[in-house]
């Protein structure tokens, strides 16, 4: 039984837009949970005195919740960009309809790359300004 085109259409679609909601989700998730941690430590500083022994114990932990979730929303938007594109070069492999889909392009340079940089980025300037080792 074949597909018809309006089909084969509509599930590619739904296909690539999960895939970008994957992303989507995990930079909301990554946005929204430093943002609690960094609200927190700035909180907590303000309430802890200057020189309390906790400090010390506070800013390793909240380094390493940081580092944790970047490494964890990392992982999930690296994947969903390596699911499109393996998914992409299995449909240029057995397409066969008449117009041909091209194999993907790496994705380098995409909304992904830059999503993981501004995670990199931002989590860098945490561990160097946290706010209880200022």
């Amino acid at each position: 039984m074949a597909v018809d085109e309006d089909t084969q259409y509509e599930y590619i679609s739904n296909v690539v837009d999960k895939k970008l909601e994957y992303t989507r989700d995990a930079l909301k998730l990554y946005i929204q949970s430093f943002t609690l941690i960094v609200g927190g430590s700035i909180w907590l500083n303000t309430q802890i005195p200057q020189n309390s022994t906790s400090r010390g114990q506070y800013t390793a932990l909240s380094n390493v919740i940081v580092i944790l979730l970047l490494w964890v929303t990392g992982v999930v938007v690296f994947e969903a960009l390596r699911s499109w594109y393996r998914f992409r070069q299995k449909m240029a492999e057995f397409d066969a309809t008449p117009y041909k889909i091209p194999k993907p392009s790496r994705p380098w340079w995409g909304a992904e790359t830059a999503m993981l940089l501004g995670m990199i980025c931002s989590t860098i300037l945490f561990l160097l300004y946290n706010p209880f080792s200022l």
